[in-house]
């Protein structure tokens, strides 16, 4: 891991014994000095911490694996950790709360560039009717998907960045732009399917 390489963060959280998974990508803007294994548990738990809440304790944060993009370098955490939303029912793995994210307007392309996850486990109390009763609930997972990141300084700084293919360039040329904001969508959508493989397949 270097300055100003591009890295990705896969989540894998299991959903009443179903394996979903949320990503990020970021550019790395300050090492620190903890081990990479160290850094990344700390990554790990931040971005649980900001999710733990809305999540039943039937859901298990069972690893990240890390991938960095710009170099040969791979490693997954297993942090073992579960949602401390109660043991209230919880939406199905398919019933998910999405965050849309922005990035700035690209100039060239004339448009603004979006990306989104999606949160599945929520807890049914959170919602009626498929519509979220408190959006502030939402607010330190919505700011985690697009503020910067730092741990200090043995940890790791970074900032989010969508990663989106230049169709403008052939042959294909992936580009990356740092994000500017989240909105959570104030509705549940559901998926055809939400699984995905699980933590020991990197």
């Amino acid at each position: 891991m270097e300055l100003g390489d591009y890295i990705r963060t896969r989540y894998i959280v299991e959903v009443a014994g179903v394996a979903t998974a949320q990503y990020q990508d970021w550019q790395i803007d300050g090492i620190g000095t903890d081990s990479l294994q160290d850094k990344l548990e700390e990554l790990a738990l931040a971005w649980f911490t900001a999710r733990r809440p809305l999540l039943g304790t039937n859901c298990l944060f069972s690893c990240m694996h890390y991938m960095n993009l710009s170099r040969n370098e791979q490693l997954a955490v297993y942090p073992g950790l579960a949602g401390q939303g109660g043991s209230d029912a919880i939406h199905p793995q398919y019933q998910v709360v999405r965050i849309n994210t922005y990035t700035a307007v690209e100039i060239l392309r004339s448009k603004v560039l979006r990306g989104s996850t999606n949160i599945s486990g929520v807890i049914e109390g959170l919602s009626t009717r498929g519509r979220i009763n408190d959006m502030a609930e939402f607010d330190n997972a919505r700011l985690f998907e697009s503020a910067r990141y730092d741990a200090g300084p043995t940890g790791l700084t970074m900032d989010p960045h969508l990663r989106w293919l230049d169709e403008s360039s052939p042959p294909p040329i992936y580009r990356f732009t740092q994000l500017e904001a989240a909105v959570v969508n104030p509705t549940f959508l559901t998926l055809r399917s939400r699984k995905t493989k699980i933590c020991g397949v990197l």
